[in-house]
């Protein structure tokens, strides 16, 4: 894996918007190039910072710096993004969370959309292959052009594979699941709304999700872009690069209680029979004192984004006085890929 500062995914980056952050890459990879490249944000003025190699950005060569700026401008929101490397490398895990708040004199989202906590979610597919393992099948003529099917998925860096369903052909170490440690939970507190910020960082699967005992409301998606908001059971599809923030929830707590991600077999052309694209990671819901309940059906069962119309947009106004400067260094040595 190609991991940033030796985290998978890296570490998640929180700014407001008008802010300035500076992220000096030290590129520890052997013998490749890479660029740094900020998803879903306007890099205005900046295009020579933002990736893509050999496009609008050189490469920083083998064991070399680059310092890369982003400014944070109002038109720019974006409440959760991907902070990704050229995109073979994010296959291989060179992601992390970019979470940018509004300016507290301009909205108080948290007041406004009347949530206790927030959830980053960073979910996408995985490949048991390396990426240039994955690309060179795809080139190949024998692929008929078809998109190579992933193998499994994470959230914010956790799977649960099932060792049985490895292809023969394609051996791999795999752990039984009774000596697993660290599996995917979603904790939670009864009663509780919590801010759900998903973010699709896979390369290929689009994915839809729900909740046992939950209302999912998803009210923004890409860029803070404002949508018409209603209850749901499941909330999809989000693609590669997407991001759906929603508020969920929960009744009353559930021993058995499950968060479900259900995989879109759109560009599932070539069958994977390694592959369940429907997968469940249990959630622990600690009782809060008087909100024990049971929720209401909500009156709809699926919410499509694609068909989600944009509410009204928000009208922010003025601007923030103090730039503020987030310096995030890697270390000055660089260690073995």
């Amino acid at each position: 894996m190609y991991l940033i500062n030796d985290q998978f995914p890296g570490e998640t980056i929180e700014a407001r918007s008008g802010d300035r952050i500076i992220v000096n890459v030290t590129n520890c990879l052997g013998n490749e190039g890479l660029a740094m490249h900020w998803h879903g944000l306007r890099m205005e003025g900046a295009n020579d910072m933002d990736g893509a190699v050999g496009l609008t950005q050189m490469p920083i060569p083998p064991g070399k710096n680059f310092c890369t700026i982003s400014l944070l401008e109002m038109r720019n929101l974006a409440p959760s993004g991907i902070m990704a490397t050229k995109r073979l490398n994010e296959m291989m895990g060179s992601t992390a969370g970019l979470i940018v708040h509004r300016p507290w004199d301009q909205c108080n989202e948290k007041e406004k959309y009347a949530y206790d906590q927030e959830i980053l979610l960073l979910i996408g597919d995985w490949y048991h292959r390396s990426s240039t393992e994955v690309l060179r099948w795809y080139m190949n003529s024998r692929s008929f052009g078809n998109e190579p099917v992933p193998d499994s998925l994470v959230i914010n860096g956790k799977g649960n594979f099932d060792c049985e369903m490895a292809v023969p052909a394609r051996p791999l170490e795999c752990a039984p699941l009774e000596e697993r440690t660290g599996l995917p939970v979603l904790r939670l507190e009864s009663g509780k709304h919590n801010r759900l910020r998903f973010v699709n960082t896979g390369s290929l699967t689009g994915f839809s999700f729900q909740m046992r005992n939950a209302t999912i409301s998803p009210f923004q998606v890409d860029g803070g872009n404002p949508i018409t908001s209603a209850e749901a059971q499941r909330v999809g599809i989000v693609y590669p690069g997407e991001r759906v923030d929603a508020i969920l929830r929960t009744g009353s707590s559930d021993e058995h209680g499950y968060f479900e991600i259900e995989m879109d077999d759109e560009n599932f052309k070539y069958p994977n029979p390694a592959l369940d694209p429907i997968q469940t990671f249990p959630v622990k819901t600690v009782s809060s004192p008087g909100h024990e309940r049971n929720l209401p059906r909500p009156e709809n069962e699926y919410y499509n984004l694609q068909a989600a119309f944009l509410d009204s947009p928000s009208r922010f106004h003025g601007q923030m006085s103090v730039e503020i400067r987030h310096l995030h260094n890697n270390a000055e040595t660089c260690k073995a890929p």
